[in-house]
């Protein structure tokens, strides 16, 4: 089983010139990468289903593989997703968890745990940390991008 996890910096208050978001537009973010990844990962389909209560059923293809995740959404906290074990797939999960230090400071702590084969350990390992950050990494600068032109709202 691979486990890692990394944190990504959200608002920077030593750049002056970027502009700070709320935790609301990083949440409203979020959730729209939950119910929609294939909008922040082109090689992605996703199709989810109708949410009840703070849960819903995704099926996400990422080429020939189709995984069917549960999300729990625990709103402005955090974001959990894990593959369904009664359908016969790769057991993966991940949190996504909004942290502020201070206020104002916003960061997004990734952590993800996967079934890998033993066959590919030590190379799969790497390059799925690598990846996993770049797109993470990618995600919140499409989040802020989306927060500085208004498509994500300042407050509920």
């Amino acid at each position: 089983m691979l486990n890692f996890e990394h944190i990504v910096q959200v608002n920077d208050h030593e750049k002056p010139e970027m502009k700070d978001i709320t935790r609301h537009q990083l949440w409203q973010g979020l959730v729209l990468r939950a119910r929609s990844p294939e909008k922040f990962n082109p090689n992605l389909k996703c199709r989810s289903l109708e949410q009840q209560g703070n849960e819903f059923i995704r099926n996400i293809e990422v080429g020939n593989t189709i995984f069917c995740e549960k999300v729990i959404l625990y709103p402005k906290e955090k974001i959990k997703t894990f593959t369904i074990e009664e359908i016969n797939q790769l057991y993966a999960e991940s949190n996504t968890s909004i942290e502020e230090p201070a206020a104002g400071s916003l960061f997004v702590r990734f952590q993800y745990k996967r079934e890998i084969e033993n066959s590919q350990k030590l190379d799969i390992a790497e390059y799925l940390k690598t990846a996993y950050l770049q797109l993470d990494v990618e995600a919140i600068s499409m989040i802020r991008m989306m927060a500085e032109k208004k498509y994500l709202p300042l407050t509920n």
